[in-house]
């Protein structure tokens, strides 16, 4: 691909929502932040180094259904031109060492874009997560000392990460239409 004609390599978010929902895009996002990037740069330098394509092609195939489900078509065609080389019979490697470094810094850019909303939208999330946890987990401290029982929480979370979800076993039974500030007065007021 020519670099002058390319148009950028951009995650699109709405489409892939749309497409695969919240959690999948936030598992695909999540992925390629904590994991993905470095590992498959360093498949791919090493690959390339080693001339070894069959792990071309494998590590651009793996990366060609994440493009594709994340919705950056012109990046996965890259992945494909990759994939495509790798299976001749006779490698041409100077053209595979333009399309590796064409790959590199395009996934670059991915990895960029996917960490900006990694930062923007999940890690606020985490972190709202996180107060959420110290808050129970107080309770729950306090809950203990008043009844003696320390065997297990009084009031819990659920393993996914909607934090609406927050449940007090003794009075909250559904909670998936009240909002963290009802959530939090409720267990509140149990505890006084």
């Amino acid at each position: 691909m020519n670099t002058n004609t390319k148009k950028d390599i951009k995650i699109n978010s709405i489409e892939c929502k749309d497409q695969y929902g919240d959690d999948l895009y936030e598992q695909l996002i999540e992925t390629i932040v904590q994991r993905d990037y470095e590992e498959k740069k360093f498949q791919i330098e090493e690959a390339l180094k080693n001339k070894d394509a069959k792990n071309l092609k494998y590590v651009c195939h793996t990366f060609k259904t994440t493009a594709r489900m994340l919705c950056i078509e012109d990046f996965a065609l890259e992945c494909q031109a990759i994939e495509t080389l790798a299976v001749q019979e006779n490698v041409d490697w100077i053209q595979m060492q333009k399309l590796v470094e064409e790959f590199l810094v395009d996934f670059h850019s991915v990895y960029i874009d996917a960490n900006q909303i990694y930062e923007s939208e999940f890690k606020k999330e985490m972190e709202t997560i996180e107060e959420k946890d110290e808050i129970i987990n107080d309770l729950n401290e306090k809950l203990h000392s008043n009844n003696g029982n320390k065997d297990s929480p009084i009031i819990t979370r659920p393993i996914n990460l909607n934090i609406s979800n927050y449940i007090n076993n003794s009075s909250i039974t559904n909670t998936s239409s009240i909002s963290n500030d009802k959530i939090n007065s409720k267990i509140k007021k149990n505890l006084m």
